[in-house]
């Protein structure tokens, strides 16, 4: 007689099966091969219907979540065939939507990096999504809404800029216009 039943269900997932191996698997080891396909499909449905994702930041959430990695692969590129992923739409869409949050370009660019885009490569960076004028406006506009109790208002300004993603030069002139 047992001194537990056939399948103890364990935390987080596990489950001990009683036999000839004591060891222990975990739900996702006792799923078919059909199952794990619909299981990374399903995940990968939710993030993509979430928002707009790149390939890598996908493939890596779908990684983590515990999926063998050449389903994951074969599946991501699925996807980017079928239209479902595709990272100039991404850049482009958050592009817009970070200058309209007054972003500088620098930090949309280390953002970018993060999601796995290097948009340094591509031959009409930045003259397609950045022009001075709009950079130096949104500067001005971001230093319009800024308040703060600092002593030192042209350094707490111009911190605000930096850490905002603005350049160094478009800092510099918006500071002048501002403060004049």
């Amino acid at each position: 007689m047992l001194s537990r039943p056939v399948h103890e269900q364990l935390p987080r997932g596990q489950v001990v099966c009683e036999g000839a191996s004591s060891r222990k698997k975990t739900k996702k080891d006792l799923l078919t091969d059909d199952m794990r396909l619909f299981e990374v499909r399903k995940r990968m449905e939710c993030l993509i219907n979430t928002r707009e994702r790149t390939e890598t930041e996908l493939r890596d959430r779908l990684i983590r979540a515990g999926f063998d990695e050449k389903l994951v692969e074969g599946e991501v590129k699925r996807a980017v065939a079928a239209g479902l992923v595709d990272d100039e739409r991404f850049t482009q869409l958050f592009i817009a939507e970070k200058k309209r949050s007054g972003w500088g370009c620098i930090r949309v660019e280390r953002e970018l990096r993060r999601y796995g885009i290097d948009i340094k490569r591509r031959e009409d960076y930045p003259q397609e999504f950045f022009d001075e004028k709009d950079e130096l406006k949104r500067a001005l506009d971001c230093l319009e809404h800024f308040h703060s109790r600092a002593k030192n208002q042209k350094a707490a300004q111009f911190r605000r800029l930096l850490t905002r993603g603005f350049s160094m030069a478009t800092t510099q002139k918006a500071l002048g216009y501002f403060s004049e």
